[in-house]
């Protein structure tokens, strides 16, 4: 039984291929965080998670 259910699954996951959202804003001498806290505030779809170490 879950033989075929993981086939099943991998073959949706075969199937949907994973893309990226292009970007089409320039970010020149901008640090990371800033540019990440510009695109969160761009979308409403995505979180987007800064974590600086």
């Amino acid at each position: 039984m879950k033989r075929p259910l993981a086939i099943t699954l991998l073959l949706c996951a075969l199937v949907n291929p994973i893309t990226a959202q292009r970007i089409t804003h320039n970010f020149n001498n901008a640090s990371m965080s800033d540019a990440l806290k510009y695109i969160q505030q761009q979308t409403s779809k995505h979180k987007i998670i800064y974590i600086q170490a």
